[in-house]
């Protein structure tokens, strides 16, 4: 028992030399192009826009502004889905995963559903199971 009691003075006495974290490290979020390229690119846009005006009143300008940024991003994704000529697999965790980004904001999520509407019928299925999965780790991430 005193050799357990020596044990744990030192583990506190470690503990307590540590530093205190009041927040999770995040990652930096990664900067939004000026000039969107590639579909990332696009997510990236589309996400940043979608925190900015998240719970605001817009006005009818802005929200033309917003649904044309919408429809732009659905058509890059989808244009860029079907012109990947890469692995089969690889194209559907690529773009399951830029989905599922675009899942984390209410008005962003419908840009996903959109796009899933547009793919060719045959690998709709495969591309919404990468979906699914890039949701769970997205939510596996915020847990830890």
């Amino acid at each position: 028992m005193a050799r357990l009691a020596i044990q744990r003075q030192a583990v506190r006495e470690q503990l307590a030399a540590l530093p205190d974290v009041a927040a999770p490290v995040q990652r930096p979020a990664p900067p939004v192009p000026a000039r969107p390229q590639s579909p990332a690119d696009w997510v990236t846009v589309m996400r940043h826009q979608a925190e900015q005006v998240e719970g605001q009143a817009l006005d009818t300008r802005q929200y033309a502004q917003f649904t044309a940024l919408q429809r732009q991003v659905a058509n890059t994704l989808v244009q860029g889905f079907r012109a990947d000529r890469g692995p089969a697999q690889s194209r559907y965790d690529t773009y399951g995963e830029h989905l599922a980004s675009l899942q984390r904001h209410a008005i962003s999520a419908p840009v996903s559903r959109v796009v899933l509407g547009m793919v060719p019928a045959g690998e709709r299925l495969a591309l919404q199971r990468a979906v699914a999965t890039a949701i769970q780790r997205h939510r596996r991430r915020a847990r830890d």
